[in-house]
């Protein structure tokens, strides 16, 4: 059997099916008729797709949302009802990929700062460091939790921030290739608030409606990560907010002749422009994962100890472009192996360094994390900027 699952969870359940339905799916393009359907069905395997059969798939199929229809239309319009009714999102993950117990829960994060790689626990600096951004990992947070806490530490020993611009991955695509939330996010440790008036600024600086894609917050992990270690490390300060924006495009949708890089230029040079008029202190966080690997990546090998170094290498290039903030060559060596290293994190790190105004970056820690029997591996760094 082959599993079909939706990433977007709009269709909850994945569904399985045999290698005769996944043949006869294969006509399911708009394309096909039924009767031509019917007839590649009997030329495969010399039987016939009786009506009743193809009627029973197509039900089938339609009410577990695997259908392009007005059926799942019409349900995923009550989703998006649903969710913009709510006052904040709730924690999707709590309770799998971290504890949903508030005690249970600090005690992980502390011991994240305290393992023999991590930073530390955060002190008090004689001369704190103002930080205008950081960069850190989305991978679970039982993988890069340690790598997590390097870039947070940072972010508790510097100067205190008013207000957090998260943009996190959107690993669905997203139409408009951006898409914002006003929901508080729900953590337990507390509820994260979201800065309504600065969304409200940015939307009178873009073009399109920045919460048309709303929906696509409610199972992205990205933002919430974040908002778990935010609400840790700043559980003594109060009065600060965040912003979170989703963003989904790759390398070759930012070059000057693509028909999306004016899209792009202008929601970034209207989200700068807001953080430079809004009159709070602001830090810019890129949550971003890096390369991805092995079968379970799509690829044909399982990756051995040496394509993990040299993969280590390229990642390690790469972030150094960051670091200095160039941009250009930033670009340029994700573009180089797109196809397989398949950096996940592109979005945001473009994003970021589009919009921030630091005078340089600091790699602090790198790491990469296996994530099934085969070797199939994520990499992952946090990067701070003063």
């Amino acid at each position: 059997m082959i599993a079909l699952r939706d990433p977007a969870r709009v269709a909850p359940d994945p569904i399985l099916i045999s290698s005769e339905l996944l043949f006869i799916l294969q006509f399911f393009d708009g394309f096909h008729t039924r009767l031509d359907i019917k007839d590649q069905y009997f030329k495969e395997f010399g039987t016939f797709l009786y009506e009743d059969k193809l009627d029973s798939i197509i039900k089938d199929l339609d009410e577990k949302l695997f259908l392009d229809s007005e059926y799942f239309f019409e349900y995923e319009r009550n989703l998006q009802i649903e969710f913009r009714n709510l006052k904040a999102r709730p924690a999707m993950l709590a309770g799998n990929s971290y504890p949903a117990e508030a005690e249970t829960l600090k005690d992980e994060l502390t011991q994240f700062f305290t393992h023999p790689e991590g930073p530390g626990l955060p002190q008090t600096p004689a001369k704190p460091k103002q930080i205008m951004g950081m960069i850190a990992p989305h991978i679970d947070i039982k993988a890069g939790g340690v790598t997590f806490a390097h870039a947070y530490r940072a972010l508790a020993e510097a100067e205190p921030v008013d207000l957090f611009i998260i943009l996190g991955t959107g690993h669905n695509a997203i139409q408009k290739l951006f898409t914002c939330t006003d929901k508080n996010f729900e953590t337990p440790l507390g509820e994260v608030q979201t800065d309504h008036d600065f969304l409200d600024q940015l939307q009178q600086r873009v073009s399109f409606d920045i919460f048309d894609e709303e929906l696509l917050h409610k199972n992205e992990h990205t933002i919430e990560f974040q908002t778990i270690f935010l609400k840790f490390i700043l559980n003594s300060r109060t009065n600060w907010k965040i912003v979170p924006i989703l963003c989904s495009f790759n390398t070759a949708m930012v070059g000057k002749s693509a028909p999306t890089a004016s899209h792009i230029q202008s929601f970034l040079a209207g989200l700068k422009e807001t953080i430079q008029q809004y009159n709070q202190k602001t830090c810019i966080i890129a949550s971003a994962d890096l390369a991805h690997v092995g079968r379970r990546y799509g690829d044909s090998f399982e990756p051995t100890p040496g394509f993990l170094n040299d993969l280590k290498k390229t990642d390690l290039d790469t972030m150094t472009h960051v670091e200095k903030l160039d941009l250009e060559n930033f670009v340029r060596g994700i573009a180089a192996d797109e196809v397989q290293r398949k950096v996940c994190g592109f979005p945001p790190i473009y994003s970021l360094l589009k919009i921030i105004e630091a005078n340089e970056g600091k790699l602090l820690h790198y790491d990469q994390a296996a994530v099934d029997t085969h070797n199939s591996t994520v990499s992952f760094a946090s990067m701070v900027f003063y």
